[in-house]
């Protein structure tokens, strides 16, 4: 068994240890274009979802700061719009020494949002080493301006 890697199932939000609305548009398993505790879209437009739920979300710093996980090495925020707002509650793993890099997921289209996860990266001392198109959203229209941005801590 590898104990090197961890999946968290319980989403990131920027509010802690709350029932939130997911909202979906796409009722399929493992589609995206959602949101958790917004009412935006990934783009920053109102959102029009097919189903809304409760679902329990909570901080990155709350898991880390009561030792429910340690802090990683490695992080990977891929959630269709509010990476922004996850970051912004994530200043103790921002913070720590052990973060090397952080991939992020980023809509340039959603100015609030690109602006927003470079300044934060910026605060916390980590540099762009490269900006890329994931090949399973290359030919999707609405995320045409949609990159993985690898950060790395200096």
């Amino acid at each position: 068994m590898n104990r090197k890697i961890t999946i968290n199932q319980i989403p990131l939000t920027n509010k802690e240890n709350q029932f939130l609305t997911m909202s979906e548009t796409l009722i399929e398993e493992g589609a995206s274009l959602s949101t958790f505790g917004e009412n935006y879209d990934l783009e920053g437009r109102p959102i029009n979802p097919k189903i809304n739920y409760l679902l329990f979300g909570t901080t990155i710093d709350y898991f880390v700061n009561n030792k429910i996980l340690g802090l990683p090495n490695y992080i990977k925020i891929d959630v269709d719009g509010i990476e922004h707002l996850i970051l912004k509650k994530g200043t103790t793993v921002l913070k720590s020494k052990e973060i090397k890099s952080i991939l992020v997921e980023v809509n340039e289209n959603f100015i609030e949002q690109s602006v927003a996860i470079k300044k934060i990266m910026m605060d916390y001392n980590f540099y762009l080493e490269k900006k890329s198109k994931s090949k399973n959203v290359a030919n999707i229209k609405n995320l045409a301006n949609t990159f993985n941005y690898i950060f790395i801590k200096k």
